[in-house]
């Protein structure tokens, strides 16, 4: 139980919330947990009163981080083999947010769900249900009239047939601020998500927030915030910046309220004069709504992380959409969202059902979602009564105000009047607006140092501010009605006569000082200072300091709690919101740690920045060595020479920084150089399986060699190096291949091939190369008997492995493909008799091989050297400048019936090639250059 038992109590959940705005956030938050509890009891022995109406086999689940939707779904599919469950998209990273669809078949979309629910990687699942725009079915038009007198419910004479002061007074709320920037200078920005809106609409233009960060219609995601050319907002059915969709009809009266231009001369007035909208198509369905928070919510955390450089500090977001009759259990996505934005800052205001229930008990979404972060708003009439069909809920609905014949921006650079709870909620969303563009900084103060506190300071703002209503009495949360001019002299008179410091920031941090940046009002004389080691007791003090301050004498790499206060005339303004910062001069070793580029002879090292080096250190050392080689550079990455072909090696880097040496990176990473022959050195295709969870290659026996691979890894396993033996495979005689599928759970289909690169040409697509196709899928070990005849040359080589579950519409795999499960092996096989790669010294060979051109880019052709080659077999052999043999190729007479033979270049690596034709027992020796 809370108990304001003192002047300075502070509430565990929110300390940095001063306690006079505190009540009504601790009320709101007991009776809703209160409803929840009553909904989820209701549930239990009642079924839904109404039916919520969503899109047919569109399904939407929330799982926790990391998790692929891919392996869920093919968990279900392997289950109930009638009902399929497709991944669709993943609309939201927020909560890990996936759009599957669930065609019916065993198990209905209730009994899917159910299944869903149970399983250990979801959070939530639930339908898409479709939300509805909250416009009454009762909207007059009025004729084209700019005039603001007919906005009654800023400044109610009843000159419109209304009840005199029946309105928000907001002619008193523009005396202290007409919104726009915040007392730091931030640009207050409010989201709007909605069908469309006329963006040329003159009232409205200006006050569309733009995304200057952007090039428009570059095609390029200028500021990598993750949407390519969102300059004018986002739509999220288009993927682009088009706002003005054909369905604004709704979106702009609703931006209309919140800020439409004011004192310009033209047309009507907002709430806010200039505050910036950012506006996000995206309506119809949840799934939509889901994917149009994220884009709100990302600009946010990114104006937090990085101070105000990037992103938008949007402070609310508009939701004049809903679910008739929703509970929270049925979409727990949506209503844990709110919870996220709340972290960021961001508070969500939203619009109650258009219909005359009592929500508490027949249920809406989203305004009966139990977030302390969320608004919920009803609508009332220029009498000030609850307007006709308008819902309410003592226990969810937060409060009322106007929206029942609102006169405001129409489509079509048109003026009109709208009714409906979609136009309550853009007056109170246009009223945090306004609690933020103060000029009393304590708002702002907090907001900067606790984003979340700042939003529930906010929301605190205005439910403590409303005007007692009879008609709202028993039917909201706080018996009342929204009241600007109440907020703003509130937060007026209730802010500091001598406010701290605020909006701190430091810059130019070094080893052994910062500089420090604050704000303060206009005639504050300059502040004190105290800082102290964040693990320290014991605070230091300085007087007299301006902004900006260097703060020096300070520990490297160590981080600080610092604050300011200020005296106005005799009276003390008490410390700022302490801040924690941090000097540089960390000796920390090197991170990410990357070897590329490996050849024969070298390889390319890269690795992340260790904070503040100044340089490096790479150690390298052949495995079973005795002594590190060490050399040192100034960037993150160099190329390691002079290494020995075919060998492994152990390289790790640390750091100098300022003479000090840190802890070398242990134990470092091992690596293999290049020229250990075809198998390894050859650049093959990629090919692997996106999961190999639930079907894995078990066991693979080759001629006698045997291998268990285990159970499961990831969907590529190269096994060209690290194992006991070579599997041989010989020429002439039958050998046995037998290839054993691994399962979790209930078995499935697969299907198996096996490929061998009999050229040792780094491909599998030339003829004969698929060694093993078994025509069909299967659960079972599979057995065969194989031959390769003579006419193969000796060769070490790769022998790829494909095993794919196969699907209803999935096609047989092949060497070089990426598909979603099973598993790819990779093996080095002798073929043949070994070879040890020794050829005849120069005094044994016959005579010249003459290839043409020299040097060559894509192919090489050589002349046989007599013709009583015609008629024989030849043998030819490539070695690379290592002496690595890099193909080997039998020709038939027929083959080289012309005297002429071609080989194709076109992949090998530039460099140097010496080539052996042997015919019987005679060798030809040649040259070729590959540029």
């Amino acid at each position: 139980m809370i108990q304001n038992t003192a002047a300075n109590f502070i509430h565990p959940e929110f300390p940095d919330i001063p306690w006079s705005v505190l009540p009504s956030i601790c009320k709101s938050q007991r009776l809703r947990f209160s409803l929840l509890v009553l909904l989820l009891f209701w549930n239990f022995y009642a079924a839904t009163a109404q039916t919520l109406q969503h899109q047919p086999g569109k399904l939407l689940v929330g799982m926790h981080k990391d998790y692929d939707a891919g392996d869920l779904c093919r968990r279900f599919n392997a289950l109930y083999r009638e009902t399929t469950l497709f991944c669709d998209k993943k609309v939201s990273d927020l909560l890990n947010t996936w759009l599957f669809t669930c065609n019916a078949g065993t198990l209905s979309e209730e009994q899917t769900l159910r299944w869903l629910r149970v399983q250990p990687e979801i959070r939530f699942a639930q339908h898409d249900y479709k939300v509805e725009l909250r416009r009454s079915a009762t909207d007059s038009l009025i004729p084209n009239d700019p005039l603001f007198s007919q906005q009654w419910q800023y400044l109610n004479t009843g000159a419109t047939g209304g009840l005199p002061n029946a309105d928000l007074d907001a002619p008193q709320a523009w005396d202290h601020t007409t919104g726009g920037l915040s007392a730091a200078s931030d640009t207050v920005v409010i989201a709007v998500i909605d069908g469309g809106v006329d963006h040329l609409h003159p009232d409205i233009h200006s006050n569309l927030w733009k995304n200057h960060a952007e090039i428009p219609n570059d095609d390029i995601d200028n500021d990598n915030n993750g949407y390519t050319d969102d300059f004018k907002g986002w739509n999220i059915g288009t993927q682009s910046d088009q706002i003005s969709t054909w369905n604004n009809t709704h979106g702009t009266p609703v931006c209309g309220i919140i800020g439409a231009h004011g004192n310009n001369g033209i047309g009507v007035i907002g709430v806010n004069w200039k505050v910036k909208i950012m506006f996000v198509a995206g309506g119809g369905y949840l799934s939509n709504i889901l994917e149009s928070f994220d884009y709100v919510y990302k600009a946010r955390k990114r104006y937090n992380e990085t101070q105000g450089q990037q992103g938008a500090f949007v402070v609310a977001v508009n939701c004049s959409w809903g679910i008739n009759y929703g509970h929270p259990d049925d979409a727990p996505l949506l209503c844990a969202l709110f919870d996220t934005l709340g972290c960021e800052g961001i508070l969500s205001v939203a619009s109650t059902a258009n219909l005359s229930i009592n929500v508490d008990v027949e249920g809406d979404l989203p305004t009966t979602c139990p977030s302390p972060y969320l608004i919920s708003v009803t609508s009332l009439q220029s009498s000030d009564h609850l307007a006709p069909n308008a819902a309410w809920g003592p226990l969810n609905i937060d409060l009322g105000t106007y929206g029942h014949n609102i006169f405001t921006t129409a489509a079509g650079n048109n003026y009109s009047s709208f009714s409906g709870t979609s136009f309550a909620a853009p007056h109170v969303s246009g009223a945090v607006g306004l609690a933020y563009a103060s000029e009393c900084p304590d708002l702002i103060a907090l907001a900067k140092a606790n984003p979340q506190a700042g939003a529930m300071m906010a929301k605190a703002m205005v439910l403590n501010n409303t005007v007692y209503n009879n008609d709202l009495a028993g039917k909201v949360l706080t018996d009342g009605r929204l009241n600007l001019g109440m907020l703003t002299e509130q937060q007026q008179s209730g802010c500091s006569s001598c406010p701290p410091p605020f909006d701190i920031k430091v810059e130019n941090a070094e080893a052994t000082s910062f500089v420090l940046r604050w704000l303060q009002l206009t005639g504050q004389t300059n502040p004190s200072l105290r800082w102290k080691k964040e693990t320290d007791s014991l605070w230091q003090y300085m007087v007299n300091v301006s902004s900006p301050w260097t703060l020096s004498g300070l520990d490297t790499c160590t981080a600080y709690t610092v604050g300011l206060n200020i005296n106005c005339g005799g009276e003390n303004s008490g410390w700022s919101f302490d801040r924690v910062f941090s000097t540089r001069g960390c000796c920390l070793a090197p991170e990410g740690l990357e070897i590329t580029g490996i050849t024969s002879t070298s390889a390319e090292l890269n690795w992340s920045t260790g904070a503040d080096a100044n340089t490096y250190v790479v150690s390298w050392m052949e495995n079973g060595g005795y002594a590190w080689t060490d050399t040192t550079v100034n960037a993150s990455g160099t190329v390691l020479y002079g290494l020995s072909p075919c060998t492994e090696y152990f390289v790790k880097v640390g750091v100098h920084c300022g003479g000090a040496d840190s802890v070398m990176a242990a134990p470092g990473i091992a690596f293999s150089t290049s020229g250990c022959g075809t198998c390894t050195d050859l650049p093959y295709c990629n090919a692997e399986a996106q999961s190999s969870a639930y079907e894995w290659i078990a066991a693979v026996t080759l001629n006698g060699w045997v291998h268990d691979s285990g159970n499961g890894g990831p969907g590529y396993q190269n096994f060209t190096e690290g194992l006991p033996g070579t599997a041989m495979i010989p020429m002439g005689t039958p050998f046995d291949l037998s290839l054993t599928p691994g399962f979790w759970g209930n078995p499935s289909k697969v299907y198996f091939r096996v490929y061998l690169d009999l050229n040792a040409n780094g491909s599998f697509d030339d003829q004969g190369e698929l060694l093993y196709d078994p025509g069909y899928s299967t659960q079972n070990t599979l057995y065969t008997s194989l031959l390769l005849t003579d006419t193969t040359m000796p060769v070490k080589t790769r022998l790829r492995i494909v095993m794919k579950y196969m699907g209803m519409f999935d096609t047989v795999p092949g060497p070089c493909e990426s598909f979603g499960y099973g598993q790819v092996e990779d093996y080095c096989v002798q073929v043949g008799e070994m070879n040890t790669g020794v050829f005849p010294d120069p005094g044994t060979i016959s005579g010249e091989l003459y290839t043409w051109p020299v040097p060559t880019t894509e192919e090489l052709w050589f002349t046989l050297p007599d013709t009583e080659a015609g008629c024989s077999k030849l043998a030819l052999h490539v070695l690379d400048a290592n002496g690595i043999r890099v193909m080997q190729k039998k020709f038939t007479p027929a083959e080289h019936k012309n005297g002429r033979v071609r080989i194709d270049m076109a992949s090998w690596k530039p460099g140097v090639y010496t080539l052996y034709l042997q015919e019987g027992e005679r060798t030809f020796l040649g040259k070729a250059v590959k540029m």
